[in-house]
């Protein structure tokens, strides 16, 4: 009996595990930072504001669709590449495969997003 318990603690250590490595929600990883506006079976749409200097940690989106409705400067971190800046014009719409990325505002304004992930 003493060998069962041992071997569920360990089984339940890898599933915390797990989830602790798994990509997080971005409205779990960035309250304040992420507004959802809609969210039904084809799309989840968000707000994003990001403050100048302000962050978010790692998270995940599916293919999803951004619209700069105030541009700035915005350094990303995929998973496994290099982090790479990008100067994200007001009116640019852009399209990124499914990806777990962090995100850090770098520029001196206000970046207002409309965030479309694909379901």
């Amino acid at each position: 009996m003493n060998m069962l318990k041992w071997i569920a603690a360990i089984v339940a250590l890898g599933v915390l595990t797990a989830f602790a490595y798994m990509p997080q929600d971005p409205l779990r990883v960035g309250p304040g930072i992420y507004n959802l506006k809609l969210d039904n079976d084809r799309v989840r749409v968000f707000v994003v504001k990001f403050a100048p200097g302000q962050s978010i940690d790692v998270h995940a989106h599916p293919d999803h669709v951004v619209y700069a409705v105030k541009g700035g400067r915005l350094m990303m971190h995929e998973v496994g590449k290099d982090p790479m800046t990008m100067d994200v014009a007001t009116g640019a719409t852009l399209f990124l495969p499914a990806q777990s990325h962090s995100a850090k505002n770098v520029g001196k304004t206000l970046m207002k997003l409309v965030v479309v992930e694909l379901k």
